[in-house]
């Protein structure tokens, strides 16, 4: 697939193939194009936005063609692509991915966008400075005087994961403690779930994990689909959300932003990132003396948004008073005409302004609140089903059994039976997409 000058695309499987396709460049010979493999895993969308600054810097060097090549995260790719083929490599990947080794040939410049090939010999690396992303987010949680700071992350390098960022936790949470101390304070050790693995099959160690968390935690995470799997272990657990406990992601995504509830995330300048490597690819291939071997990208801000938005929201925003009622008041005889009198706006502007921001109605989230209000009591209490019904609000049995059923996909009586089990199915993102739209 053609991109635009000098740049073609390949999405690799090795179910369709078990090799490379050779490529001709159109637009000038090859000896007169640097020739640039870039690597990246398939469906990703920080992938998208270091292709982005790549395309970009393609655009401001006439010299520089990138050719990309999408993989699969549990597919190599074949070992079988001519390395003559390509001048230098552009690659983001886990250190699991040993195969991306075989693309680099001795004297090749190779840059790595992530934190796990950082030290490998013949690497160089464009990366976010974990350490200024580990200290903004302490600082974020410091400012609302968080007793206790947590992070969820994945366990592959000693840099701490995907983005490098849990060891770099630890490493500052003396920092963070010496101004509670300064008041004559103490308080714990950043409490770390590390993903050893794969996510869906530790869910009961993270809903342990969930469980132990005090109220007035802040709660980092290293990628906004943990953020989004936590957030929705944390309603199942009828958690208050910002209010117990508040969660901030390392990177923005669609996701955060659309999905309720919103994300709270600090964004990974990916565009900026793709820039630099390629800018840093080219010094090399230049053979310039000056070229460095690492350079660190700053944060660029945090996007505060529905998970941390109880403290720091502006009172005018009337509609993140609406959802901190809504959380406060759903099993307690709140309706959206209620809702609406007490914010003091017509049902009909509420209706609109709520439906655009949280991509579902007032009436919807109120009873949402509600379900995961009673799944919580379903699991953590001996309340017959009907005492759970009214003291979620809802007027019949009846009518609480068929709206659980609906979004849970089993009835109340088989959730409270297998509760551990149902964790690994009802909290997926795709699963919750389709039976629950507002939590998803």
């Amino acid at each position: 697939m053609f991109l635009g000058r000098g740049c073609y695309f390949l999405w690799y499987d090795l179910s369709l193939s078990m090799s490379i396709a050779k490529f001709t460049y159109l637009d000038k010979p090859a000896h007169d194009v640097w020739r640039v493999l870039v690597l990246l895993p398939n469906c990703m969308e920080y992938g998208n936005r270091l292709l982005q600054g790549i395309l970009e810097y393609s655009e401001d060097d006439h010299k520089f063609s990138p050719f990309e090549v999408r993989f699969q995260d549990h597919l190599p790719l074949a070992p079988h692509c001519d390395l003559e083929q390509w001048d230098a490599v552009i690659f983001w990947a886990d250190l699991k991915h040993k195969w991306i080794q075989q693309f680099i040939s001795p004297g090749m410049p190779a840059v790595t966008c992530g934190a796990d090939w950082r030290g490998e010999e013949g690497i160089c690396t464009v990366a976010v400075d974990n350490e200024m992303y580990a200290r903004q987010a302490l600082q974020f949680f410091q400012r609302r005087d968080k007793k206790r700071i947590a992070y969820i992350g994945y366990h592959t390098t000693d840099y701490g994961g995907l983005f490098g960022i849990s060891n770099k936790i630890s490493e500052l949470s003396g920092e963070y403690q010496m101004r509670f101390l300064e008041q004559g304070l103490t308080i714990p050790d950043p409490a770390v779930f590390r993903i050893q693995s794969d996510l869906w099959k530790e869910d009961t160690q993270l809903i342990a994990f969930l469980k132990q968390l005090p109220p007035e935690t802040g709660l980092i995470c290293e990628h906004s689909t943990i953020a989004r799997l936590v957030t929705n272990a944390l309603l199942h657990l009828n958690v208050n959300i910002p209010v117990d406990i508040e969660v901030l992601s390392v990177e923005e995504s669609y996701s955060a932003r659309s999905q309720f509830p919103r994300i709270s995330t600090i964004e990974l300048p990916g565009e900026r990132i793709g820039y630099e490597a390629a800018a840093l690819v080219r010094q090399h291939l230049d053979r310039k003396s000056s070229a460095p071997t690492e350079k660190l990208i700053p944060p660029v801000r945090i996007h505060e948004r529905d998970t941390t938005a109880a403290h720091a929201v502006e009172v005018t925003d009337y509609l993140a008073n609406a959802l901190r009622i809504i959380n406060e008041e759903a099993c307690h005889g709140l309706s959206v005409q209620k809702l609406s009198d007490t914010l003091q706006v017509s049902r009909t502007k509420l209706t609109l302004d709520f439906t655009e921001r949280f991509h579902c109605s007032p009436g919807t989230a109120i009873r949402n609140r509600r379900l995961f209000t009673a799944s919580g009591l379903l699991r953590n209490t001996n309340l017959s089903v009907n005492t759970i019904t009214l003291q979620c609000g809802f007027t019949e049995p009846q009518q609480f059994c068929n709206f659980f059923r609906r979004y849970f996909g089993m009835t109340p009586i088989q959730y409270r039976q297998s509760p551990e089990e149902i964790l690994s199915q009802s909290l997926r993102p795709d699963t919750l997409q389709q039976k629950i739209p507002v939590m998803g």
